[in-house]
Order: C-alpha cells, then sequence, then structure tokens
C-alpha cells in the first residue's frame, strides 16, 4: 500500500486531530492557504478539512488578497472558534500630502467579530510604488472604533515590515489618533513588538502587562534601545521579557545610565547575525550592561558563530581568538557586581550560522571558543547548554588580564564562592568542555563550594548520563585520555 492510500485510509477523527495541530503550528496568514492544500489532497482529506473549524481561523489580509469573499467563507466555516486577526495598514506618501495610515478594508469585515479575537496582529506596510490607493481598497484609520470589546484576546502584536521607513513623526500621528481607544478584555494579552515603536502599546495594558517580546530585525540598535528603556518604565507589572536581535547592527546609546526593573523575573536574549561598525568596541556590552535586573531568575540566551577570518561579523563577536558575544550578555558594569544578582537558571544555545562551515585551509586551527567565566554568575544553581553543532568549545578564562582586553574581562577573571549545583550539556560531543568541567571542579573545591555542588549530565545516543560529585575528576580524566588517543586518527583521516 502507498504512503498516499495509507495516509488518505486513516479514520476521520485521527485526520481531524493532525489537522487541528496543524492549525495551531501555522501562522493565521497561512493557515487559510493551508487548509485550502489539504483539501485538494484527496477526498477524505477534503471532507474534514472543509469540516475542521480550527483550519479556518486565520484572517489576514494585503494588497487586496484574498478577496473578501474568501475571507467570508473562512469565518463561515471556523464556526465559533476564537480567531486570530492580522489587520493590514499602509502608510501612503501622497504627491500633496505628508505621509498617512489607512486600513486595509478587510477592518469592516472583522470588527463585528471582535468578540471571538484570540490574538490581534497590527502589520504596517509601505504601499509606496505599489500601484498606491488604485490597488489597495481602505477605510480611513477614523473609523476604527474607540471602543473594542475583545474577551478572549490572548495575544496582540504590532509590526512594521521592511520598506517600511515612514518617519517616527507619521506614527506619532497615528497614535495619537488611537490614543482614545478602549480595548476591554478581561486579561492584559502578551504582546510583541517586531521593528515597532515601543509606544506601540496600548497605554491602558502597561500598568497591568506581565509578558513583552521585542524583535529587532533590522535598522541599527541605538533609538530601539533609548526607546525600550522608556517603555519599560512604564510596565511595573512587566514579569517576562524577550529581546530578539537577528541582522542588527548594534551601535552605542546616547544614554549612558543604568537604570533597574525590578518586576522582571524571566528572561530571554536571541543575538543572531548581528555586527557592529567598528571592530574591538564592544558595543553589545557597553549597551546591554545597562540593563539591571536584580530579580531575574531564569534567563535564556541564544548566540551564533561561523567560521569567517576578519568577517563583518567578527567585529562583535571575536576579540582575538575568543567569541565574546555570550559574556557580553552576562558579564557586569562598572558599578555592578552582577546585572542578574538573583539569577538561578542559565539556559544558553549556540547555534552554527546558516551556510558556515569549517574551512580546512582557514589560518585559524582552534575552533570558536566562546568565553564563559565560571564565577560570572554567583548566585547560578543551574546552568544548561545546548547545541547540535560539535564545531566550538567552552573556555573559562582569557587569560592574564590586559590593558588591551576589554575591562569586563578583569572581572570575569577573579575567583569568587559559586552556588552552582548542576550542569546539564545537551552536545553531540562533550570535546569542547571537558577542559572547562575540569576547572570548574578545581575552583568550586578552591572555593569551598564542592559540596553545594551535585552532579552534571551530558547526552549519549539519545539519553542524558548523570556524573556524580565524586565522580567528576575522574571522568574528565578518562575523556581526556580518550580524547589523546583519538586525536592521532582523527589527524590522519584528516
Amino acid at each position: 500500500m502507498s504512503n498516499v492510500s495509507l495516509i488518505s485510509s486513516l479514520p476521520p477523527e485521527v485526520l481531524e486531530h493532525v489537522f487541528k495541530r496543524v492549525a495551531f503550528d501555522t501562522a493565521a496568514e497561512e493557515r487559510p492557504f493551508i487548509a485550502l492544500s489539504l483539501s485538494h489532497v484527496c477526498r477524505s482529506f477534503r471532507r474534514v478539512a472543509l469540516d475542521c473549524s480550527h483550519l479556518w481561523t486565520g484572517l489576514s489580509r494585503r494588497m487586496g488578497r484574498p478577496r473578501i469573499d474568501f475571507l467570508e467563507e473562512c469565518i463561515r466555516r471556523s464556526k465559533s472558534q476564537p480567531l486570530d486577526v492580522v489587520i493590514t495598514f499602509y502608510t501612503i506618501e501622497g504627491i500633496n500630502e505628508v505621509g498617512r495610515v489607512v486600513v486595509d478594508d478587510m477592518l469592516e469585515l472583522i470588527l463585528p467579530l471582535r468578540a471571538r479575537w484570540r490574538s490581534c496582529s497590527w502589520q504596517f506596510l509601505d504601499e509606496e510604488g505599489r500601484g498606491g490607493e488604485d490597488i489597495v481598497s481602505h477605510t480611513q484609520t477614523e473609523r476604527l472604533p474607540r471602543d473594542i470589546d475583545a474577551p478572549l484576546l490572548e495575544e496582540f502584536s504590532v509590526t512594521r515590515w521592511p520598506g517600511n521607513d515612514m518617519p517616527f513623526s507619521h506614527f506619532q500621528d497615528f497614535l495619537d489618533e488611537r490614543e482614545g481607544t478602549v480595548w476591554n478584555t478581561p486579561n492584559v494579552p502578551a504582546v510583541t513588538l517586531k521593528d515597532s515603536y515601543p509606544m506601540m502599546v496600548p497605554p491602558q495594558w502597561r500598568d497591568h502587562l506581565h509578558s513583552l517580546t521585542v524583535l529587532l530585525t533590522r535598522f541599527t540598535l541605538t533609538e530601539d534601545l533609548r526607546l525600550l528603556r522608556r517603555l519599560l518604565r512604564t510596565l511595573p507589572s512587566l514579569t517576562s521579557l524577550r529581546l530578539s536581535l537577528v541582522n542588527y547592527t548594534i551601535c552605542i546609546c546616547p544614554v549612558k545610565f543604568t537604570e533597574t526593573f525590578p518586576s522582571v523575573t524571566s528572561m530571554s536574549i536571541e543575538v543572531l547575525n548581528c555586527t557592529q561598525p567598528y571592530p574591538r568596541s564592544h558595543h553589545l556590552w557597553k549597551e546591554t550592561r545597562l540593563f539591571y535586573f536584580p530579580n531575574v531568575v531564569e534567563l535564556r540566551i541564544t548566540v551564533d558563530f561561523g567560521f569567517g577570518d576578519g568577517t563583518e561579523k567578527d567585529r562583535l563577536n571575536t576579540f582575538g581568538k575568543f567569541h565574546i558575544n555570550l559574556y557580553s550578555l552576562l558579564a557586569a558594569g562598572p558599578d555592578l557586581q552582577s546585572r542578574y544578582p538573583s539569577l538561578e537558571l542559565l539556559d544558553i544555545t549556540i547555534l552554527q550560522r546558516a551556510g558556515s562551515k569549517p574551512n580546512s585551509k582557514s589560518k585559524r586551527k582552534s575552533p570558536p571558543t566562546f568565553l564563559l567565566p565560571h564565577c560570572c554568575i554567583p548566585s547560578l544553581k543551574h546552568l544548561r547548554i545546548r547545541s547540535e553543532s560539535p564545531h566550538w568549545k567552552l573556555s573559562d578564562s582569557a587569560g592574564e588580564f590586559k590593558k588591551s582586553h576589554p575591562p569586563y574581562f578583569e572581572r570575569g577573571g577573579q575567583i569568587v564562592p559559586i552556588n552552582l549545583e548542576t550542569v546539564t550539556f545537551d552536545l553531540p560531543c562533550v570535546d569542547g568542555v571537558v577542559l572547562w568541567v575540569k576547572r570548574l571542579a578545581t575552583k568550586l573545591q578552591d572555593t569551598n563550594c564542592w559540596n553545594r555542588f551535585s552532579d552534571f549530565k551530558y547526552a549519549e545516543d539519545g539519553k542524558f548520563v548523570t556524573v556524580s560529585r565524586e565522580e567528576v575528576e575522574h571522568w574528565c580524566e578518562t575523556t581526556e585520555n580518550q580524547m589523546k588517543s583519538q586525536a592521532p586518527r582523527k589527524r590522519k583521516n584528516a
């Protein structure tokens, strides 16, 4: 029996369960088109797909597509399910007028359904050069209601699409018009801002907002950080913060004072494929050290690496032979012992940059080395490091401090008591972390913290192997000997 025949013979209730899962994992903009595709696979798929209300809950329209009658059909097939709606705004520059913001006329269709909105996304698209008002039918923003009753709303997001370079003053005009809008929601939704001005968070939510995600994927990190700091000051109840920087050029912000954000207890930071204008300027550390989070207990960091020599991205990521992007997010500022004095769980993900591969002709013979001093966060209890790449290693020290080193390297070399209890490595191999673990054991003993440490785990053959405190030193010695015995064989194969 062929795979197609096997799948098409699945009971309808199984197919419906699968389709519900597909709907859950698919963005609102794509969901109806996925539903259409599934309905054209075979007869059994068609029956289930057309009747699966979850597949039709995404409502979105851009540049006149899809047609309004298609959206009406989606609404009919969604039955009474909660809806994920995407409202598109267009910024238009007229010949004899300043820029203005208009909204797609899909709004007229979905506004009566706002009691069913589970999520609402505002997306700002630049219409210049795409036919102007002749292509996109729209209504004026003044026709947005002043009262929006959305009792089911869980998520709210604002996105500025690439190419939308309308000056902030024009967006400020739009915000001023919307200032009187009242969102009637029993609970404040989680808010996501993608390349958007932080002021886009509705003022009435700010006192009680718990979760904020900020995604920055273009421009330079100057005005954005200043505006983010200003927004965070207005969020006294914020407990969860995620900051993602992708393809970013990090510059220096004119603000130079440290600011405290005591309500945040959980954080996530991603720095991927980023750079800075000048080498050895350490902008990532200089900017992020000005954010002080005294009560953060959980911190998740994702960084990447490549194999280029002297590339633009190496300006931010490397200093000498060390990758410092990870440590730059952890190292203390000049006036603080630690920017995360209450941190207990640190979860690190290290990604190999897409398209970057080891080069046998490269002058750099050793793999990329991430700097992570053992004592950089004394309060830390649990450390997890995961990666799918074996082409890097971990180092606890950059050697003896020199004047040419970044200032935070000096404090990273200090040995102070630490509270570390467990370490978990989810890695293809442990070759790059053995020496780091060996030196950790020595420092824990030197600072009389050895009894606090419980064990460390590492992945092997799809399972985690636990090494107790009493076995750590023996494990390090045995693993090092195995690595030495395998080294000649690897060189020969190379």
